[in-house]
């Protein structure tokens, strides 16, 4: 089948921000012979506005939702379909897993110097698998929430986004923060149900996507505004609140700002280089 340029290229460039996004979010200091990682968004507040774009999770689970749509399109049973997911999914990630594992042994039975650098880049690497966990559920919950999308098309999201609200008013608004957990499904699940639709190909409507960037960002404006939610859309340590664990409806509104505007630049985006070029020269 053959492969959407579109869908590889936004892969590539959201991962492209995870690994930019984990290099500055982090400053490092070393101090009387000890390594201190401060996080840049707790030091730099002004630098919060800037994860409204750098905060990309929402792009990757749309991207999930077009790649296990396509994927159990080719596979006759459920069984059949995880199975090669997972294996693609997990493959990779054990071979790193258990090389990162060797390197922490290393680092604490060879006699390294303090700071033990090794050490620490052992547990940093182990940071980002809190992604993988979940995603492993998503991908376990596809063909239901693809039987789902076939009956009740639009119904879906929006039973989504009236579920993250109702969560959220119910969190902030009444206090029972452990009803929070509920919004790890509500909010993730809805950039993935909408890979679903662009699985299909519809015809995409360019009003209807200006409209919904516009929406995601008056309602970011509105939410870390007057509705109190806090501006990063990276958790900050040492925050009291944030809006990622768990997920708030301010991710909401990013996940709507950023596959509208990814969208709107499908065009550009599927354009080859050499395009790119004479696009750029005939700037004046």
């Amino acid at each position: 089948m053959e492969r959407d340029r579109f869908i590889d290229k936004i892969r590539l460039l959201a991962v492209l921000i995870v690994v930019f996004g984990h290099w500055t979010a982090t400053s490092v200091t070393w101090a009387d012979g000890v390594i201190v990682g401060d996080s840049a968004l707790a030091l730099v507040p002004e630098s919060h506005l800037a994860t409204w774009l750098l905060q990309v999770m929402p792009l990757l689970f749309f991207i999930g939702g077009f790649a296990n749509a396509r994927s159990y399109s080719q596979h006759g049973t459920y069984l059949d379909y995880l199975r090669t997911r997972l294996r693609r999914l997990l493959s990779p990630t054990l071979v790193f897993i258990a090389l990162w594992i060797i390197v922490a042994a290393l680092a604490e039975v060879l006699p390294l110097p303090d700071p033990n650098l090794v050490d620490r880049g052992a547990d940093i690497a182990a940071l980002p698998f809190w992604f993988v966990g979940l995603y492993v559920i998503v991908v376990s919950l596809a063909p239901a929430m693809l039987t789902m999308h076939k009956r009740w098309r639009w119904r879906v999201p929006f039973a989504l986004v009236c579920g993250a609200i109702t969560v959220d008013v119910l969190v902030y608004g009444l206090g029972l923060t452990g009803l929070g957990v509920a919004n790890y499904a509500f909010v993730w699940l809805l950039p993935h149900q909408l890979g679903f639709f662009y699985h299909q190909r519809p015809q995409l409507d360019r009003a209807r996507l200006w409209g919904a960037a516009a929406a995601g960002l008056t309602g970011l404006v509105l939410l870390t505004t007057i509705g109190g939610y806090p501006v990063s859309m990276i958790f900050v340590p040492g925050a009291e609140r944030g809006n990622t664990e768990p997920p708030s409806l301010a991710i909401l509104m990013v996940s709507a700002l950023l596959l509208a505007g990814a969208l709107l630049a499908r065009s550009w985006l599927n354009a080859g280089y050499r395009e790119w070029i004479v696009g750029l020269s005939r700037v004046p």
